[in-house]
């Protein structure tokens, strides 16, 4: 084979070659980072959200400075799909009612997209796309083999009170049998682990080299061994589906191979489940969730998927009544409390679904770039796959990455923020121009017939020992110096805007530090703490809550103070902030209550407009009606909607008890306050009650020993 002429090659080519290599490895490491560091935890603080955006920022600056001058972009990087989903997330943040939860659903997509792009134009040639193969890969086995270990030792009575056994029983990153892995949700890890089985099947028959095929095909092993162990249903259907679009897409010669294969992984994997003991109790849950999909779909009722169904069809009504622009971005938590029909204690911060929510939450005007923007990559590695039929790692990617796109669709994957970087991150690879083809792409073919611009690098095609073409256009060192001259200052200009932008989210990622593990402090180093988060972090509104609970936490009684003053500030600011949030005002309304003031009337009737079907509140409302306002027929009713809702509500039945007392009815009233006594220590309106009871009959001291 004739080598092609190679221009530019010397000490500048190297640079740039070092530069290249280094900034593939600190996209790779972004990706890695928040794969590592992401914990469910994060959808209340979003610490890994903030710090990711900003190292995103600070690496896209530092691209635009040092290598995008001297190369320029590949078209789809600002595509009319990509333009009209910047202006799309950047308008509806500005028209979102809450403005913070916008925020972080944009630095969500934006630290996504900027890393898709560098990624796209970063990948050269056939072993840049390798490389980041096998980065994805192997950080999937990497953490499916820590989750395991975890696995073992939280089922295995050999590893107890060993450092694991200890560490799980504080993360839970195994429940009941169920693996839910590092990410503490087993079906966004499951969906993970599904798209990198698929990668690494795809890998495992199209590579040449034998002890490479084994090696992939023993982690495709391993990996469907441990999605197993996640119990997800979602995650088996689609990653189901994405074996089907795997073999379909292989050429026709390979596609008894794909099976060939598969069918050894599967046998493999099912062998050491069988063998492993261990996992009985797992095997168990799948068939008994095996079976409840299986009533499911006949028509018998399954709390799960009949949950799941449920908020779908709750975001297509929201989706009805706002059809434009939504509801607002980051406001499907709010929504869903105000307008939920069905009874329900759990407050739902996402529909299941990456579609619905975007459905519900920003209309047509987001939903519809949004899935432009992913259905262009798509169908262009749908392309990629087709001129390069022989490359099943490809094709392997492009099935794992349709899978998880929908297992997104089906789970509430979104909430991480490390679900859309795998997506947009994948999408970016199979995008990529430089791959290897048996036939010319239609890009290629369309840039050979029309007539080279000046700012265009010429190119150029090799043909290999196996007779397939490579697209050398950008590995060849050209630099077109009349169309690069000027591109240094938008360069310089654009790395600089991603530096100042950076600042919001280090400095959100930071404060989101001081909020972290704050269980088992006293309450002044609580409130000391959430100080500073909001000192650093003044416009989120969760640690402007946090810090009122703690200050209440200081209270006793109905003491009256700085702490009474501060606690109530800090509510009033977390409505400010979030409006359209029911816990500042019911958490303000438990406040006034115990000082027996008449805002806590005020408080608590919003908190019920903002939540009408928490049982919980109406008790705590019954309660001051009767306490505060006197409304002995208007708390019994109130009452009962709440015992309507939730039998056995406590503060309900304490509202009672205080109804029987202000009629007189000091036995019934006695035996209510018992049976609400008898369930905690918590309620203090109980045992207040129960001194009045005391009171009532002369019993002084049963009175005191009550208060």
């Amino acid at each position: 084979m004739v080598p092609p002429i190679v221009v530019g090659v010397g000490a500048a080519h190297t640079m740039k070659l070092m530069r290249k290599r280094l900034f593939m490895l600190l996209t790779l490491l972004l990706l890695v980072g928040l794969a590592i560091g992401t914990r469910y935890g994060d959808v209340v603080l979003y610490t890994a959200d903030w710090v990711f955006a900003a190292a995103t920022l600070a690496v896209f600056a530092a691209w635009c400075f040092w290598w995008l001058p001297d190369h320029p972009l590949v078209s789809l990087s600002t595509d009319w799909s990509s333009l009209l989903l910047v202006v799309a997330v950047i308008a509806l943040t500005l028209l979102s009612p809450y403005g913070y939860g916008a925020q972080v659903e944009a630095a969500k997509l934006g630290a996504s997209l900027l890393l898709a792009v560098m990624v796209l134009n970063l990948v050269q040639e056939r072993g840049d796309l390798q490389f980041y193969l096998n980065g994805i890969l192997f950080l999937g086995v990497g953490m499916a083999a820590v989750s395991f270990a975890y696995y073992m030792a939280a089922m295995s009575p050999l590893f107890y009170f060993t450092p694991l056994w200890a560490s799980n029983l504080q993360y839970h990153f195994v429940v009941n049998g169920q693996l839910w892995g590092l990410w503490q949700y087993s079906n966004t890890f499951g969906g993970f682990l599904a798209l990198c089985t698929l990668l690494a099947v795809g890998m495992a028959t199209g590579d040449k080299r034998r002890d490479w095929r084994l090696l992939y095909g023993a982690c495709a092993g391993f990996l469907l061994m441990v999605l197993y162990l996640t119990t997800s249903r979602g995650a088996f259907l689609t990653g189901a589906i994405g074996l089907i679009a795997l073999v379909l897409l292989a050429p026709r010669g390979w596609k008894g191979r794909v099976l060939l294969r598969v069918l050894i992984v599967g046998a493999a994997a099912a062998g050491f489940t069988v063998l492993n003991r261990v996992t009985l109790a797992t095997t168990a849950i799948n068939a008994g969730k095996g079976q409840a999909l299986g009533n499911f779909v006949t028509g018998a009722g399954d709390e799960s998927n009949g949950t799941r169904l449920h908020l779908m069809v709750f975001a297509s009504h929201l989706f009805r009544e706002h059809p434009w622009a939504g509801t607002g971005l980051g406001t499907f938590p709010h929504a869903w409390t105000i307008n939920e029909w069905v009874h329900d204690s759990s407050r739902r911060i996402d529909p299941h679904s990456f579609f619905f929510r975007f459905l519900a939450e920003t209309g047509l005007l987001g939903t519809v770039p949004l899935f432009a923007w992913i259905a262009r990559r798509g169908l262009q590695g749908l392309d990629r796959v087709f001129g390069s039929r022989e490359d099943m790692a490809v094709t392997g990617l492009w099935a794992g990455t349709f899978a998880f796109f929908l297992h997104m669709c089906m789970d509430v994957d979104y909430v991480y923020a490390v679900a859309p970087v795998i997506l947009f991150f994948c999408l970016a690879l199979l995008s990529t121009r430089i791959v290897t083809y048996d036939m010319l792409s239609r890009d290629d073919r369309r840039t050979m017939v029309r007539q080279e611009r000046p700012s265009e690098a010429p190119l150029v095609l090799r043909r290999n020992t196996r007779g397939h073409w490579t697209n050398m256009q950008n590995t060849l060192g050209y630099k077109n110096i009349l169309g690069l001259g000027g591109r240094r200052v938008p360069c310089l200009v654009a790395g600089g805007l991603a530096l100042l932008l950076a600042l919001t989210p280090i400095q959100r990622g930071v404060a989101s530090l001081y909020a972290l593990r704050l269980g088992g402090l006293d309450p002044v180093t609580k409130a000391e703490r959430l100080t500073d988060a909001v000192v650093r972090d003044p416009g989120n509104d969760m640690y402007w809550n946090l810090l009122g609970g703690a200050y209440v936490s200081m209270l006793s009684g109905g003491v009256t103070g700085p702490a009474t003053d501060a606690a109530r500030s800090a509510f009033v600011q977390a409505r400010t902030l979030a409006p359209e949030d029911y816990r500042p005002w019911w958490s303000q309304g438990m406040l006034e209550l115990n000082l027996k003031s008449a805002e806590a009337l005020t408080c608590l009737r919003q908190a019920e407009r903002l939540y009408p079907t928490l049982a919980a509140i109406k008790g705590w409302l019954a309660l001051a009606m009767v306490y505060v306002g006197d409304d002995v027929q208007g708390a019994e009713a109130k009452a009962a909607e709440a015992l309507a809702i939730t039998q056995g509500e406590p503060y309900a039945i304490t509202a009672q008890a205080f109804c029987a007392l202000a009629r007189g009815e000091t036995a019934r009233a006695k035996e209510l306050l018992n049976g609400v006594a008898r369930q905690g220590f918590t309620n203090t309106f109980a045992y207040y009650g129960l001194s009045l009871c005391y009171r009532a009959v002369g019993d002084t001291a049963m009175e005191r020993s009550e208060l």
